[in-house]
Formats: C-alpha cells, structure tokens, sequence
C-alpha cells in the first residue's frame, strides 16, 4: 500500500548537505526529524530542534527539545516558534533568552549559526525574489524566507536587499544589487564567500555576475548574491 502524508523525519545519511551534520553514521541516531512546510525550501533550511541539539548543544535529545520550545522560550524573526520542526533558513535572527544567533552560510556552503551583539540581534536581511505590479504605483514584494509587502518605491528591483527591524517590522535600509557593493555566494562553488560585485553581464537573456575577490575574479550566475552590508 502506498504511504500517504508527509514523512516526519528523514536518514541523517540523505539528508540535504545544506544541514551541516557533524557525523552522519551516528550510532543510535540513524534519523532526523523532517522540517515542516514554512518559509524556507527544505534543502535550504533545518528543523528548528535539530538546531537546539546539534548546533548550539542546548539540548541533548528531541524530548528535551521539545520542552524547550513548549516554554516559548526560542523567537525566529522575534516571533515564538514552538513546532520542533519549523525550518529555519538563511539569515533568520534565532533568540533564546538573552542570546541571539544568525543563520548564515560557513565556507563550504552549509548553514550554520553566528552569534549577534547589540543592534545586529534585531536586523534581518531580505532579499526580494519577486515584484509584481498590484495597482496604480503598488507593488508587491516577495522575499527569499517567503515572506511579502506591498510598498509604492519602485527603485526596489529584484535581487536588492531591504534590511528589516524584526522587533518593529519596519525597513531600516535597502541595499541594491549593483556594481561596488558587497555580496555574499549563496550557491555554487564559492557559496559562503564575500565579494564585491564588479559588474553585471547579460549573454542570452540570462545575467551572470562578475565577482572581484582579493586575489582573483569570478564569473558566476547573478541569482546566487546576496548584497549584504560591507
């Protein structure tokens, strides 16, 4: 008989290489839990529970976990998430108690966590994905985490980021995506890696992106920057 409904956990063997799984032949530990549907693609994000255990060793097991969570305790974006298997994405602000992480990439292209100081616990980068027209001078944006606004600034184009108050909700800065500004490679062979964007080709109706390092430049599809701040 065929199965019906969504799978609820996955091998740690396959599961997507996005989640960094520091041993995947863990003995005892043959299974992950599955992320639920949410903002982020599930190769590009990790169940809120796996992240308490394994990446930040807050808890032991998935019973624990789960505890956690139940007490409201863990925010994403300021908002309390208590779903062991929200997924959680790039650039989403995680807050327990008084200590604040960011989702971000390491240097071979896996998510993984970085600790936030100050004001930096309340910003979030977002990079729009999508515009469409809603009226006479509306638009609509939709981000990479899924989420939308409509907004009348038509200097806001696809692959731009806005940075946002997660707190108040508010746009705090927009970041083009032009020549001069700095990008993180969020695909490919160099994902994980800041450069600064030299210039903007377009060969067959596609963009490509020249990328200027320290020692070196690249040519790699536009849609894999992130502009980020310098």
């Amino acid at each position: 008989m065929a199965k019906r409904g969504e799978r609820k956990h996955m091998k740690r063997i396959s599961a997507p290489k996005r989640i960094l799984i520091k041993d995947k032949k863990k003995r005892g530990r043959r299974f992950l839990i599955n992320t639920s549907p949410g903002p982020h693609k599930k190769d590009f994000s990790e169940p809120l529970a796996f992240l308490l255990r394994e990446h930040l060793g807050i808890v032991k097991t998935l019973k624990e976990a789960k505890y956690v969570l139940s007490k409201g305790e863990v925010k994403v974006d300021g908002r309390v998430r208590k779903k062991p298997d929200f997924p959680v994405g790039l650039m989403d602000v995680i807050s327990i108690g008084e200590k604040n992480y960011r989702m971000f990439i390491d240097d071979k292209g896996r998510l993984d966590v970085v600790p936030l100081e100050g004001e930096e616990a309340k910003l979030k980068p977002k990079k729009v994905i999508n515009k469409v027209c809603r009226g006479k001078d509306l638009y609509q944006l939709t981000f990479h985490d899924g989420y939308t606004m409509l907004t009348k600034d038509n200097s806001i184009k696809v692959g731009d980021t806005l940075v946002f108050d997660v707190v108040e909700g508010k746009v705090k800065k927009h970041i083009p995506l032009k020549p001069g500004v700095t990008c993180l490679v969020v695909e490919g062979k160099h994902s994980g890696e800041k450069a600064r964007l030299k210039e903007v080709i377009i060969r067959g109706g596609k963009k490509e992106a020249l990328l200027e390092f320290k020692d070196k430049e690249v040519l790699t599809r536009w849609n894999y920057l992130f502009a980020v701040e310098e």
